[in-house]
């Protein structure tokens, strides 16, 4: 593992304030703030690929840069993002054609860390790609990714949006409290998980927020898919927005939830028919 690459936990909170979430949320952005707190997350070890992919020649191309520590901070408040969307990718066909996806890959979620980059709630996983359908990575390959919602210190919230409604904690209490941040309520990633992803080019200029090096996932939640409790391959729908996939003008759902062959032969189906449009 990384130096700095840990599981880590944070929290975002206040309503009506206006945050832009990197490379996922886009537009109009609000917070609700669930008033709970928890224990921070303990530290979580790599897992060691199983089955075909124990046999993969590991390529690293992670990227090493300052992660959230958790250490001494015993509060986390919660709060779930809402945002409006630029682009909406309703089905594989839109997410294989979008213009941002040039890497769709399958494999396994190694390392979780927390990336404070930018002033929202960002996490940074190391990825092991198992297979690889479009682009130019590799199975073996080891990198990694951003992707939209995570923890994020409140020192670092309160530095780019001010401490006035914090004027009731003490230093001590800002310091050892952090921000979780979901973007419509979405899962964060968990080492060991299984993910199809649809990734952005990798950063190779210092743009910040981003990484240089790393990859971002398309579409926040929308350009991840990941294996449910059933074992099936299936993207995270906001609870709150059942039909957000819902094609507007034929008020019909596409397929969200398959089997990883299932998955793959539409991914595979798609870009053919893309090649030879």
């Amino acid at each position: 593992m990384k130096e700095g690459i840990l599981v880590k936990k944070a929290f975002i909170g206040l309503s009506m304030l206006a945050l832009v979430f990197l490379v996922s949320c886009s537009g109009t952005t609000s917070y609700q703030s669930s008033g709970q707190s928890e224990k921070p997350p303990v530290v979580v070890s790599p897992v060691t690929p199983q089955g075909d992919a124990s046999s993969l020649l590991i390529m690293d191309k992670t990227v090493s840069v300052p992660l959230l520590r958790l250490t001494g901070k015993e509060k986390v408040m919660e709060v779930n993002a809402t945002a409006d969307f630029g682009v909406s990718y309703r089905d594989i066909s839109e997410l294989c054609e979008a213009a941002a996806v040039k890497n769709i890959v399958y494999g396994t979620v190694q390392e979780v860390g927390f990336y404070e980059g930018y002033p929202s709630g960002q996490t940074l996983y190391n990825f092991l790609v198992e297979k690889s359908f479009e682009g130019e990575l590799k199975a073996g390959d080891k990198i990694s990714v951003l992707a939209s919602g995570g923890y994020l210190s409140l020192g670092r919230y309160i530095e780019t949006y001010g401490g006035e409604r914090f004027e009731d904690m003490t230093a001590e209490e800002i310091e050892n409290t952090v921000l979780k941040q979901t973007c419509m309520g979405a899962p964060l990633a968990k080492t060991g998980d299984k993910y199809m992803l649809f990734l952005s080019k990798e950063k190779t200029q210092e743009d910040a927020p981003t990484p240089v090096g790393s990859f971002v996932e398309v579409g926040a939640f929308m350009g991840r898919f990941y294996y449910n409790e059933e074992k099936l391959l299936t993207r995270y729908t906001p609870e709150n927005e059942p039909d957000f996939y819902q094609n507007p003008v034929t008020k019909t759902t596409a397929q969200q939830v398959f089997t990883l062959e299932e998955l793959e032969n539409e991914i595979s189906a798609c870009l053919e028919a893309s090649i030879y449009r």
